[in-house]
């Protein structure tokens, strides 16, 4: 049986980098923001790092997505 070898695409590969430290401390800074004005709900903790990663480190913001249409 052959296996062909293909290289991880980039996005996979990023997924595996931790972040560097600083920014590590920025993300948890801004998921325990998240927690505290989600009601401090328990469970919710992957959830808020994801959305305290993609603020910091791609640049996206929920209240972006939050904004009423006219």
């Amino acid at each position: 049986m052959t296996t062909e070898n293909k290289p991880l695409p980039v996005l996979s590969f990023r997924l595996l980098m931790p972040p560097e430290p600083m920014q590590e401390h920025a993300i948890r800074q801004r998921a325990y923001e998240v927690y505290v004005q989600g009601g401090r709900a328990n469970g919710h903790a992957v959830d808020d790092w994801l959305k305290a990663e993609a603020e910091i480190v791609h640049g996206h913001s929920s209240s972006d997505s939050n904004v009423p249409s006219s």
